[in-house]
């Protein structure tokens, strides 16, 4: 699958789902449609936040400060006022908790508005913009980002408009990072990375239906094994069967396992391409034991999911032994309303 013949829009709408924030994105994303690749999508994306964060006013955080003072302010430091000679030029040393912008959360964006504004593929004008924004926290200390940092760092409390924009740093910190020998970066690596978009298009599929549809709950469950009485230590050793989404209705249950490939269907022996056999037997053993385990009774199919771009759309339905599965390839390279009919289409049928 190779991702970049996805329309931006569509990768930022997918990875919107995936966030679970899609309802800020749709309140930033102006200006997506002039970004003609990911590194670009990521610097207008983020610009525009912070611009509408700087409107309403960056979150404030209160830091200690250790200063040595001529009057006490909060706690007195003896030891320090002695050492250091304070009490000589009488000041105190005093450590206090000062309310302000330099915040972990305002940090990182700073660091990655200057960071994008570096970055050779982000386009000239676009660059010229985040600097100056960037220079707008001009209260915020400069500090290397890292994966520690963003996995130290929490939205502010009742920011829930940080935490897209935190999102949006942490995948262009990612993306940014140089390759081996130093040549290039994995803007473009990013999005053709299979297992890292595996995961982008489950939580799509699972936080859109969830979204966007009420006939169903929506969840990712673990189906049980139909065992029967089995002594602790054998149970211990079965594998977990955990279902990408599950539907539940009062009318039925529907298991949803999605799947992200360069190439949807596989040719045997130069043959016609077919539905890999592994995921119908993934699909198939899903709705064998969830079929007897359910205590409501209620009729349980299943579905196999797929994206595609080549212009290549199926629904395909089969009933295999007592099980109703069926098989939706949906294309993400079309304009986004049709994805989002096609996708409404998976809770109906």
């Amino acid at each position: 699958m190779r991702a970049r013949a996805i329309p931006i829009r569509n990768i930022y709408y997918l990875f919107l789902y995936a966030w679970g924030r899609f309802a800020e994105g749709r309140q930033v994303e102006v200006g997506t449609d002039d970004s003609p690749d990911l590194a670009n999508l990521l610097a207008r994306v983020l610009a525009n936040g912070v611009r509408r964060l700087l409107r309403r006013g960056i979150d404030r955080d209160y830091q200690e400060r250790i200063e040595e003072l001529r009057h006490p302010r909060g706690r007195l430091l003896p030891s320090p006022s002695i050492a250091g000679g304070a009490l000589v030029r009488q000041r105190l040393v005093c450590a206090y908790d000062e309310l302000t912008p330099d915040a972990p959360a305002n940090r990182i964006l700073k660091a990655t508005l200057r960071r994008l504004a570096a970055h050779h593929e982000v386009q000239p004008g676009l660059r010229d913009e985040l600097r100056t924004l960037a220079r707008r926290f001009d209260e915020v200390h400069d500090v290397p980002l890292s994966r520690n940092l963003f996995r130290r760092t929490r939205p502010p409390r009742g920011g829930g408009h940080y935490d897209l924009l935190l999102r949006i740093c942490e995948m262009a910190f990612e993306a940014s990072l140089p390759e081996e020998g130093g040549r290039g970066s994995k803007f473009t690596a990013l999005l053709e990375d299979e297992v890292r978009m595996s995961m982008v298009f489950e939580q799509f599929v699972r936080n859109f239906l969830d979204r966007e549809q009420l006939a169903y709950r929506v969840g990712a469950e673990f189906v049980e094994w139909s065992a029967g009485e089995l002594d602790q230590l054998h149970e211990r050793y079965l594998p977990g069967m955990r279902a990408d989404v599950v539907l539940r209705s009062d009318a039925e249950v529907v298991i949803i396992d999605t799947k992200f490939y360069a190439e949807t269907f596989r040719a045997y022996r130069g043959g016609h391409p077919r539905i890999r056999s592994e995921h119908l037997y993934q699909i198939l053993s899903y709705l064998e034991h969830a079929g007897r385990a359910d205590l409501w009774r209620r009729p349980v199919r299943g579905l196999l999911v797929y994206p595609s771009i080549d212009g290549q759309e199926l629904r395909l339905d089969y009933t295999l032994g007592s099980h109703r599965i069926g098989v939706r390839v949906i294309d993400l390279a079309r304009h986004w309303t049709h994805v989002h009919e096609r996708m409404l289409g998976l809770a109906l049928g």
